[in-house]
């Protein structure tokens, strides 16, 4: 779903916690997203094998895992900002 913000294009599992993501622009960033993932809703997602589990929602162009019908804490504008920042040496 392309509209006002770049929507993720794909997600590849870079280590437990830590998630390398592309969005329609073409930026690609790794983001630690273990923090932002709060909540009991998460509890299977926050385990190794679940976290491995993370696919892109082609619909909603944001990250998904299998039980979860909440979408992260973080918009895709969101994540977009925060792998901005990283890229950029502003966080790390």
């Amino acid at each position: 779903m392309i509209g006002i913000t770049p929507d993720i294009t794909s997600v590849t599992v870079v280590r437990h916690g830590v998630l390398r993501l592309t969005f329609t622009d073409g930026l690609t960033g790794e983001l630690d997203v273990l923090d932002r993932m709060r909540g009991p809703v998460f509890a299977q997602a926050r385990t190794p094998d679940g976290f491995a589990r993370v696919t892109v929602d082609d619909e909603t162009g944001t990250i998904v895992w299998p039980g979860v019908s909440v979408v992260l804490g973080s918009s895709p504008r969101g994540l977009r900002q925060s792998a901005l920042r990283i890229a950029s040496g502003a966080a790390r």
